[in-house]
């Protein structure tokens, strides 16, 4: 039960981070921390559309190569 608490507090913690992140896209829709921020938490909640595209902003050098990568790609044609 501690360590599903302990993990409870983590994520909240987390999803204040990413609320200050938000704000600050708000602000300062470039800012590379905050888009980092966003991606990252959007890649564990799965949504890689919005990933991408706050990765590609990132201050993650090699993260922000890849994401962008992606982006540029043709979208994959579904199979017949």
């Amino acid at each position: 039960m501690a360590e599903q608490r302990k993990q409870v507090e983590n994520l909240a913690q987390q999803r204040q981070t990413v609320a200050k992140a938000e704000a600050t896209l708000k602000q300062r829709p470039d800012d590379p921390e905050a888009n980092l921020a966003v991606g990252h938490w959007h890649t564990r909640a799965g949504d890689w559309a919005q990933a991408l595209r706050h990765l590609a902003k990132g201050s993650d050098e090699p993260v922000k190569r890849l994401a962008k990568q992606e982006l540029a790609a043709p979208p994959d044609k579904p199979e017949d």
